[in-house]
Parts: structure tokens; sequence; C-alpha cells
């Protein structure tokens, strides 16, 4: 088994590449053997909340699941000995209690701490007071999960049984 897959959900596109190590040393042979790539439609656009950058990750799984199909089409998949997944550098879903996405995949080009917090600060803005008051090293920045996660929290959106 030298064959591998590897799927990367990114913003415009999905790709999928199957790669087989084992013509390597063939130079007759390039180890890429199929590579299929769809757009990436999935951006749930919010008219109340241009900003924000959420995604319909049932859309996005069922785009990958169909390139995987496609890509492994008349093949063996016991021949394929793993699968690497990457992609939205620091996007994040959070599931509900029934393990569904809640309230969407939110994607790195979020900037819902740019947003006003309170006091005419914005949720970055109010993050860095505690920061720089705690001295953690880390300024928090919009687009990034902390701030995301502070933004949910704050707004009351994260999912039950979840504690900020």
């Amino acid at each position: 088994m030298s064959k591998f897959i590897g799927i990367d959900l990114g913003t415009t596109s999905i790709t999928a590449v199957l790669i087989d190590i084992g013509s390597v040393d063939d130079p007759d042979r390039h180890p890429v053997r199929r590579q299929l790539s769809v757009d990436n439609q999935s951006q749930r656009d919010r008219p109340e909340h241009p900003i924000y950058s959420e995604w319909d990750l049932d859309q996005m799984i069922n785009l990958a699941s169909g390139l995987l199909a496609d890509l492994v089409d008349g093949m063996p998949t016991q021949e394929i000995a793993g699968i690497g997944v990457t992609g939205q550098v620091h996007g994040m879903a959070l599931l509900d209690e029934r393990h569904r996405p809640y309230p969407a995949f939110i994607g790195w080009q979020d900037q819902r701490g740019n947003e006003i917090h309170s006091d005419d600060l914005t949720y970055v803005q109010r993050m860095r007071l505690v920061a720089d008051s705690t001295k953690l090293g880390s300024r928090p920045s919009t687009g990034y999960m902390g701030t995301t996660l502070f933004c949910l929290s704050e707004q009351g959106r994260l999912p039950a049984k979840t504690q900020a």
C-alpha cells in the first residue's frame, strides 16, 4: 500500500489528490496519479453581518466526499494507506449537543472581532485590555479562534453545555 490521498478544504476551492509513492523511484511514472478540484461555494452570506465569514460545513463535507468518491472510482480502496486533510488556516467549527455544526464553520477571514463590544471598544480591544493587564504575551487579533470564541460567548451564541 503506497497510495495516499490529500484533501485541501480551501476558501476558493476544495481539492483532492491521489499520490502513489511507490512510483517515486520510477522516472517514467509521476507520483500524482489523479487530482480533482471543485469550487467551494459553501460560504453563507449574511447581509446583516457582512464582515462574518461563515460556511455551510455540511456542504463542504458533501463536496469533499464527492471528490473522494470520484478520486478512487475504479480502484480498490484497500490500496489507500492514508488520508491527510488541510485547509482554512485557523477556521473553526463548534458542535452542538447532537454533534452538528453550530452556528457554522467560521473561517479565518471572519472580522466579527472588529464589531463594537461595549464602551466604544471592539471585541478585540476589550480582549487586549485583559491580555495587557494579565501579561499573557499574546495580543488577540480578529479572525483567530480565541477572538471568535470570545465574541460568541459575549453574544450568548456558544452551544449548550459550553463554558467560556
